[in-house]
């Protein structure tokens, strides 16, 4: 019986599960970031299909530009585990302003999926990419 609860209880985050999992949700947080948020910013026809608002004054230009590099470029690099802490970081801080600026006069259910983004990325900034990685592989050559 002390074994089960043992094994419940502790975390190996050495194994290959635990990278196989690690990378699935890297994949998976990523790919959502994409197809919820980044598609809306394509421009389809001429038109964008999603206008951001500006609440720090930026050009419009320049406001889509970052709103479009940090929800479809990024999470293709966090996919692939390029440079994960820096691309995460900035990918993390688009949720975080539209939590912080933008929902501010909206709904707790509109504000709960930019907490969840953010904390999200936030956990990649915190632990990196893991062993199925860009970097990683870049680390061992360095190493």
């Amino acid at each position: 019986m002390a074994t089960l609860i043992y094994r419940f209880l502790w975390s190996d985050f050495e194994n290959k599960t635990f990278d196989l999992t690690f990378f699935f949700y890297r994949f998976l947080i990523a790919i959502t970031m994409i197809f919820s948020e980044g598609i809306k910013r394509l421009p389809i026809g001429g038109n964008r299909t999603s206008m951001d608002p500006n609440p720090f004054g930026f050009s419009q230009d320049f406001n889509q530009g970052v709103a479009f590099t940090c929800t479809f470029i990024l999470p293709l690099f966090v996919i692939a585990g390029l440079a994960i802490r820096l691309t995460a970081f900035f990918t993390a801080i688009l949720p975080l302003a539209k939590f912080l600026v933008v929902d501010g006069t909206i709904n707790l259910e509109d504000m709960e999926v930019s907490v969840i983004y953010f904390i999200s990325f936030l956990l990649l900034v915190i632990v990196g990419g893991g062993k199925y990685s860009i970097d990683n592989s870049f680390a061992e050559t360095i190493k």
